[in-house]
């Protein structure tokens, strides 16, 4: 699976590379959740997005995790646990270990400070 992920991964930074006059916006996930306001504002206004700050409060709720239906989320579902960096805690030492090794180049692209 952690293959899987950099393949995906390096596919959409060579498409967001090959664009470079292309209106584009990259956000991280850890950055929306956190701060989904913001980060949902920030793409709407590089983007040339025009939308009412209700309207954009409105998907922001309904979309929100916390607001998912319990038994739509959870272990074995699509919505799981949106919790940044929770695959370390569910996985061994070992697999994370292994995981690390494989994406590593994505998290030096995108988490400099989690990789030595």
């Amino acid at each position: 699976m952690a293959k899987n992920y950099v393949n995906n991964m390096s596919a959409v930074r060579e498409a967001y590379d090959r664009h470079p006059d292309g209106a584009k916006v990259l956000i991280r996930y850890e950055d929306l959740r956190a701060n989904p306001r913001d980060c949902v504002s920030y793409v709407c206004d590089s983007l040339s997005i025009e939308v009412e700050r209700e309207q954009l409060e409105q998907a922001i709720e309904k979309r929100a995790f916390e607001n998912i239906p319990q038994e739509k989320r959870g272990e074995g579902k699509f919505h799981r646990r949106a919790t940044p960096g929770g695959w370390r805690e569910d996985l061994t030492p070992e697999q994370a270990s292994t995981v690390e090794e494989i994406t590593r180049p994505l998290l030096k692209e995108f988490y400099p400070d989690s990789i030595q």
